[in-house]
């Protein structure tokens, strides 16, 4: 079962489908070009709706689109509008999209705050919201993230509010363990990892097999709502990690144990960009990394 798919195509100013081989429930398109002075990508999902979008490479929160601009379908993403940061006629687009339950959501209350769930098929990718309750540090939260193991690594963006977007991935501690939960990178910004013991957005604590932990009024705030994807290793699907360059021509060699799709990646000692790799665009590896 198709679980991520990479579709390169070509906007038309009018109603067309990008076609993905199934129904996503998160999207991520990107224009290639540089119409209008070009557009960073804009991600959709099921949980908000085919209304919203919001901006993994700016703080903004959640925006509200028009009502027809895009459309989850059984087999990809219909477009039905002329917005340049979608469908700008001859202008080309890259979509990024990842199947979860169709739409279908859950309450989970694993945790001290109720999150609405939905979770693909293999039990290692998830699409979460919840409310946050408290706006000082030092009130901590659990959150249910619905998966079959421990996240290994996690999106969070406060979407009520302008605010950077936090990552937590596990191997970014000394040797990943308890002080990734300490640390976080941040996605919409080129900043090198924030390793300051009073930056716990993820409350210090790291992910069980159940829940999360959030803290501050970015991951927290009373009354305003958090989405959170998830991602946990899978044979053949999702691994997390890290590598050490080695600053030869042939570059390092990373060993995932499956032939990648989508490569998401960033250097952690200093301030870079990020970079976005994927098996459609001008072939499998040489200079696709446009995002």
């Amino acid at each position: 079962q198709l679980l991520f798919n990479a579709a390169p195509y070509t906007g038309t100013d009018g109603t067309h489908t990008v076609a993905m081989g199934f129904k996503p429930d998160m999207a991520i398109m990107k224009m290639r070009g540089t119409t209008g002075g070009g557009y960073g990508s804009n991600l959709w999902d099921t949980i908000r709706g085919d209304d919203y979008y919001i901006y993994p490479g700016d703080t903004a929160g959640s925006v509200k689109s028009d009502s027809t601009s895009l459309e989850f379908v059984s087999t990809g993403v219909k477009l039905d509008n002329s917005w340049d940061g979608l469908n700008h006629s001859g202008e080309t687009y890259i979509a990024h999209g990842w199947r979860a339950n169709g739409g279908t959501t859950s309450t989970n209350d694993d945790g001290d705050a109720d999150s609405t769930v939905q979770v693909d098929p293999s039990g290692c990718f998830s699409i979460l919201q919840y409310e946050g309750t408290n706006d000082s540090w030092g009130n901590a939260k659990t959150v249910g993230h619905g998966l079959s193991k421990a996240p290994s690594c996690m999106l969070l963006k406060n979407i009520d509010k302008t605010d950077e977007w936090q990552v937590f991935h596990d191997q970014v501690g000394d040797g990943g363990g308890s002080n990734a939960a300490c640390n976080s990178l941040v996605l919409n910004s080129t900043a090198a990892l924030y390793t300051n013991q009073s930056y716990k957005g993820w409350g210090g604590v790291m992910p069980t097999s159940t829940v999360f932990t959030v803290d501050g009024n970015n991951a927290n705030g009373s009354g305003e709502t958090c989405e959170v994807y998830c991602f946990a290793n899978c044979e053949g699907f999702i691994q997390a990690g890290k590598y050490e360059g080695n600053g030869d021509a042939d570059g390092s060699f990373i060993y995932t144990g499956f032939r990648p799709a989508y490569i998401l990646c960033k250097s952690i000692d200093s301030t870079s960009d990020w970079y976005v790799f994927d098996d459609k665009r001008d072939g499998y590896n040489p200079d696709n990394n446009e995002y």
